[in-house]
């Protein structure tokens, strides 16, 4: 078992190799462009960063932080596979 786990948001910009090399738990952001909602952008999200970058061109959208329930289920993911999570 992993000693610690690594948890971040989706707004990290790393890459999708170290994310997936070091098993790292991203916590998806909330996108919000008018009354469409995406969780997060870049490499693990619903939406992809042509598309984000596409869409900004007619409008600038707005974030929301993760839930805590959210926020509480990765940390939970985290617990599962590591002795602590940072």
């Amino acid at each position: 078992m992993v000693k610690v786990a690594i948890l971040t948001d989706d707004t990290c910009d790393l890459p999708v190799e170290l994310i997936e090399k070091l098993g790292i738990i991203i916590i998806p952001v909330k996108i919000i462009f008018s009354d469409q909602v995406y969780l997060s952008s870049g490499p693990t999200g619903e939406l992809s960063l042509n598309e984000y970058y596409e869409k900004t061109v007619s409008e600038i959208p707005t974030t929301s932080t993760p839930s805590p329930g959210i926020i509480f289920q990765k940390f939970e993911e985290a617990l599962q596979k590591a002795d602590a999570a940072i």
